[in-house]
């Protein structure tokens, strides 16, 4: 809650804290870290508490003849029972309520530091819980809103401070409804728009330090350039770069690289996180690792060639647990120096589990039959029309088996715990954030921010750039890796505009928005209207059926394809 270290107020406001699309009231919950929370008079404030459903197609299965075999390590490892059970079992039920518990006690903690309610128990929580909706009024005898003003109070709030005239009449207007006093602002803006300042002050920041490194090398070349530099009131070493903001480490250019891992752990995602891995390797300029894993697990196989990637990285990485990070998310941030996990974060789940189903049975009640021909026994494992035989059976368990232990021993050397002591944290159990740090599983609570201030702290000078990785290519960037791969007359000049236009952007004290079409268009156009190119680049092979538009953007698509 930034109100508690900064004096800055902040205002909340809310028609109403009673949507059925947010379970759990998470709208509520993100408004207490506001220093002022508004909710309209006749809104509702619910608090209901936190649920968990798991559907079971068990029966449904049997119905239509389908079966699921499966393979685990880890009595808790609960991911398959909605193929095998037809509700939850005991460890499913115990791992389930235990993790509803802790989210709830979360909540609880939220609300009473946020909102410094004093002597607010456990059973006064309870009768929170057990009352249902709170009517506006109640919320506010309960000091659990602020104000409840008729509408959003954000336009006249602005119009307050515009004159003491003003500020005067929208205190008699509102009176104890909201806190015109502390409201200093006179203009709003998104949030979208702020997170696009600070993007383009950022990388005019990055731009400018760019340009330092030219004018050093330049003036290093020459002494004449660099005295004609501070005529011009550019002294070496701080060049175009204000005193206050120069510094080592910048001129070192540290960095630090957050790599995101995301969605489900499979093939690509691997093939995209080693490829950042790989590159950030060879940057001596990159000093740590941040590694925001978002996952509830996936592929073994993914997970180990990530894990084995971090582990011959020379750089430092920090883990940084998202909401989700279990299973083989896990599995790769053993091989992190240091974890950072959210209290809410759901982690854990050091198991394993493999399902082969087993079609046939649905197959023969729509009268078809499957026949085989194999070259061994265990050749169609994977093939749904091939039912389970012991060979297969044995094969599947040993490999389930073998793969829960290495995971185990991962944890073991990661962690500086015993086997056994592992076991009793493991069984595919998963654990909360803040009870992962209580056995030992993570280092320290906190998010993304938190885990780069580590790596600033103990790996850099303390001003190293943030970069975030992959690295998205934009259009011109594409056009330039096309052009880079392939010569002649034509190409060259592509290449040539490619680069014209990037510099135009880059140049233009206007930010360029271009989309996709745009920047293309762009392109072509520059190109056919350059007579520099005009002997290199003939369309005469394009017959236009279409409008120009239409027609110009197929031209470039037709001309990208016989380019790659």
């Amino acid at each position: 809650r930034r109100s508690n270290v900064s004096p800055k107020p902040s205002f909340a406001y809310a028609d109403t804290f009673s949507t059925p699309n947010d379970k759990g009231n998470k709208d509520y919950l993100v408004a207490c870290a506001f220093s002022h929370v508004h909710m309209q008079k006749n809104g509702e404030l619910q608090l209901f508490g936190i649920s968990a459903s798991n559907p079971f197609f068990r029966s449904f299965m049997e119905k239509y003849g389908i079966k699921a075999h499966v393979f685990k390590h880890g009595k808790y490892k609960n991911a398959p029972n909605i193929f095998t059970e037809t509700q939850y079992t005991r460890e499913h039920r115990q791992n389930t309520q235990n993790l509803v518990d802790q989210l709830d006690e979360n909540e609880r903690d939220i609300i009473v530091n946020d909102r410094n309610f004093r002597g607010f128990d456990p059973m006064v929580w309870k009768m929170i819980r057990k009352h249902g909706t709170f009517t506006g009024l109640q919320s506010k005898k309960l000091g659990l809103v602020d104000h409840l003003p008729p509408l959003d109070p954000l336009e006249n709030l602005l119009k307050a401070n515009k004159d003491d005239e003003t500020k005067t009449f929208m205190k008699e207007k509102w009176g104890n409804e909201t806190d015109i006093d502390k409201f200093q602002a006179v203009k709003k803006i998104s949030f979208a728009d702020y997170k696009s300042i600070l993007a383009k002050r950022e990388k005019l920041e990055l731009r400018n330090w760019k340009i330092n490194s030219k004018l050093k090398k330049l003036a290093d070349r020459s002494s004449a350039f660099e005295s004609l530099l501070a005529v011009l009131g550019f002294p070496a070493p701080i060049y175009n770069i204000r005193q206050e903001e120069f510094c080592e480490a910048k001129q070192e250019e540290e960095k630090i690289a957050i790599i995101h891992v995301e969605g489900s752990i499979n093939d690509a995602v691997a093939r995209k996180t080693v490829a950042s891995l790989r590159k950030i390797k060879d940057d001596p300029k990159v000093k740590a690792v941040v590694l925001r894993i978002e996952t509830p697990g996936g592929s073994v196989v993914s997970s180990e060639t990530i894990l084995q990637e971090c582990k011959d990285l020379p750089q430092p990485i920090v883990c940084s647990m998202a909401n989700v990070c279990a299973s083989g998310g896990y599995y790769i941030a053993t091989g992190c120096n240091r974890i950072f996990a959210l209290p809410t974060t759901i982690t854990g789940s050091i198991g394993v589990f493999a399902v082969k189903f087993d079609f046939t049975g649905l197959a023969k009640k729509y009268g078809i039959s499957v026949d085989h021909i194999t070259s061994g026994p265990h050749a169609a494992t994977y093939n749904p029309f091939h039912p389970l035989n012991k060979l297969v059976k044995m094969n599947l368990s040993q490999n389930v088996d073998r793969t829960y232990e290495h995971f185990k021993s991962l944890v073991a050397e990661s962690r500086g715990l015993e086997m056994n002591e592992v076991e009793s944290l493991a069984q595919g159990r998963v654990w909360t954030g803040r009870e992962a740090k209580e056995n030992g599983l993570v280092d320290e609570l906190g998010g993304l921010e938190r885990a780069i201030d580590f790596a600033q702290r103990n790996y850099t000078k303390g001003e190293a750039e943030v970069e975030r990785w992959p690295k998205t290519e934009n259009t011109l960037e594409h056009v330039k890796k096309l052009m880079e791969t392939t010569k002649g007359g034509m190409l060259e000049s592509l290449k040539l505009i490619a680069n014209m236009l990037q510099n135009d952007v880059l140049n233009s004290r206007k930010p360029a928005i271009l989309n996709e079409y745009d920047a293309t268009k762009h392109l072509v156009q520059t190109i056919l209207e350059n007579p520099k190119c005009a002997e290199t680049f003939h369309s005469g092979n394009v017959l236009l059926i279409m409008d120009e538009s239409s027609a110009l953007s197929h031209h470039v698509l037709e001309s990208y394809e016989q380019l790659i």
